[in-house]
């Protein structure tokens, strides 16, 4: 009896612990728990949780299946074990674990939600309608639901139902930042960018907590304020969606241009049996180019998604998954040439990007790559939300980071309808590294 009250009060502490988000200490206090009175579920549950949030996820998911030994029927047991599968990157198992959640108990929102997020994810967004309706038949305030339902309906075209739904979030919530971010980019994709610029104002004044691609948005429609590179998060969401049908889309439909032309322009320059890295790499249409005058060719992306594309193709000796500027500047290879086709539409302050491209190239390495074009001064963020430099800032660039230029040419890179005259043009560009790598 004592041994009872005391794993009790441990229990308590516990979860007083988890409430002030100290769990390693939390964590304690269940194992401690859990020795007096064992194989206790609720204590599993809570100690899995923990775990996951301190990032030990193979002895959370230990600990799951424990929980689901004593009581296999129990959907927190089962919920807790797909969101620890989520972060572990097992979608399909995560899915099936909240699929059992809801088949021990429909009415436990949490497990509907997270199923939607996953069909939302697979573009099944009949299911994923399917289960934030739900989520909303259980609980009819859940805000974070109605913003995913108004996203849903966005993407399938249905821009009344998705204007209609955050309006009632909005009407709920007026206090909530989320609605406004998304009822501005829903204003924005209906091109009413005053409504748009008014919308996200009011939700950064509320402080979101994915601010930075708040404003990201909104630089790009008011020109104010332009960050120097778009959020990492905004660029991987978007290839991560476009990876399966990029190369059709963007090949097929938009006459994308910028690998065959790049590499025209570099090819007479670039020796055979060359180190090669190919930064953005994407499915790899770059590489399949560059793949006859490499010894060894290395590629870098930010979407893992592209990167398994591209692993498909068995064109790279090594696919590297990471940010250009990050992978550069913590790596100590060298090579004969570095490649970038249509990555600084990405990153509108290109200073480090040299520097590292400096370091990383041997004596007399080639440097390629395209930008699209700006007619002004520096670099901008355009209303496509991407960035266009100017042809002077290019050669200041190179003065300053010593290469020389070799090609530095204007050409199309692919078309596309939000464009004034439905062509992206861009500007060619070959340099060659004159000097000692910049300290």
């Amino acid at each position: 009896m004592i041994e009872e009250e005391q794993a009790k009060a441990l229990f308590l502490a516990g979860i007083e612990r988890i409430q002030k988000e100290d769990y390693a200490s939390a964590a304690q206090n269940f194992r401690e728990s859990l020795k007096l009175v064992p194989g206790r579920a609720s204590t599993l549950d809570n100690l899995s949780v923990c775990l996951m949030k301190l990032g030990k996820l193979v002895e959370a998911e230990e600990t799951c299946r424990a929980s689901l030994a004593v009581d296999e029927a129990s959907p927190t047991a089962w919920f807790n074990l797909g969101l620890v599968q989520q972060v572990m990157d097992k979608s399909e198992e995560a899915i099936a674990s909240f699929q059992k959640s809801i088949s021990r108990d429909p009415n436990f929102p949490d497990s509907w939600h997270y199923s939607g997020l996953f069909f939302v994810s697979r573009k099944r967004y009949r299911e994923a309608v399917e289960c934030f309706e739900k989520v909303l038949a259980l609980d009819p305030g859940n805000v974070e639901a109605m913003c995913m339902l108004s996203s849903i309906f966005s993407e399938l075209g249905f821009y009344f139902s998705a204007m209609a739904t955050i309006e009632k979030a909005l009407a709920l919530a007026p206090h909530n930042p989320s609605p406004y971010i998304k009822k501005g980019l829903l204003h924005k994709k209906l091109n009413q960018i005053g409504d748009a610029i008014s919308s996200l104002k009011k939700g950064l004044e509320l402080n979101p907590s994915d601010r930075e691609s708040a404003e990201y948005s909104l630089a790009a429609m008011t020109g104010e304020a332009i960050p120097t590179r778009t959020p990492l998060r905004h660029v991987v969401s978007l290839f991560d969606d476009y990876a399966d049908r990029f190369e059709k889309h963007l090949v097929d439909k938009l006459g994308y241009q910028s690998p065959r032309i790049l590499f025209q322009h570099l090819e007479p320059l670039l020796k055979s049996n060359s180190d090669i890295i190919d930064l953005g790499c994407g499915t790899g249409l770059m590489g399949a180019l560059l793949k006859s005058k490499a010894k060894t060719l290395v590629g870098v992306d930010l979407s893992r998604k592209m990167l398994d594309k591209a692993g498909e193709k068995n064109i790279y000796d090594l696919l590297i998954w990471g940010e250009v500027d990050g992978v550069l500047s913590n790596r100590e290879d060298t090579y004969d040439a570095a490649i970038a086709s249509d990555v600084f539409c990405y990153i509108g302050d290109l200073s480090k990007t040299f520097t590292y491209i400096n370091t990383r190239l041997r004596k007399d390495g080639l440097f390629a790559f395209c930008v699209e074009s700006f007619d002004g001064d520096g670099f901008k963020l355009k209303p496509t939300m991407r960035y266009g430099h100017s042809v002077n800032y290019i050669r200041e660039l190179a003065n300053t980071y010593n290469f020389k230029i070799h090609k530095l040419d204007h050409d199309l890179m692919r078309l596309e309808a939000k464009e004034p005259d439905g062509k992206v043009m861009g500007y060619y560009v070959v340099l060659q590294k004159t000097q000692a790598p910049i300290a």
